[in-house]
């Protein structure tokens, strides 16, 4: 499973940043027999998603809610082992979610997460980490408020945001 499997130790020390107003997270999506409980949590999860500055993610189906930010948002994509042993497989790279935030009007940076601790349950961000990838979520956050969307990021060590220049 690619999910975060401390992810309320990884929301709190977000919030202990103090670099963000709010921290929130999308709430795992419950099956629901009823119609209009199924589309009242989605809704939920839409309106969640559009009233955020920064999405951050794990590689996934999940990143489709790039789709409903608002321009000026930035996205920052968790690379983990999955996305590496599928693109060594396929020889290329997946830039799906990349292309979304550019053509959402939101900028974009990728992190490698394959160093951290995965299981077949998931991945645990350790402490040290979640307090730099803030930091790259907020770079990349001033980098859309300052600079043109479509100037892709990467992440790179000892680089906070690393934008090639046009």
């Amino acid at each position: 499973s690619r999910c975060v499997r401390n992810e309320v130790e990884v929301i709190e020390e977000l919030r202990q940043t103090a670099l963000f107003h709010s921290v929130r997270t999308i709430a795992d999506f419950k099956k629901h027999d009823d119609s209009d409980a199924r589309d009242a949590q989605f809704r939920q999860q839409l309106e969640t998603v559009r009233d955020s500055d920064i999405l951050i993610g794990v590689h996934g189906a999940g990143m489709a809610h790039i789709h409903y930010l608002e321009p000026k948002s930035a996205v920052v994509e968790l690379f983990d082992n999955f996305y590496y042993d599928q693109r060594i497989v396929e020889g290329r790279q997946s830039i799906i979610y990349q292309a979304m935030a550019r053509m959402q009007g939101c900028g974009y940076v990728s992190v490698d997460i394959r160093g951290t601790n995965s299981s077949s349950r998931g991945y645990f961000i350790p402490r040290g980490f979640t307090k730099h990838l803030a930091s790259i979520a907020l770079a990349a956050w001033n980098q859309t408020q300052t600079h043109a969307v479509d100037e892709c990021c990467h992440y790179q060590p000892k680089l906070l945001v690393h934008c090639p220049k046009s």
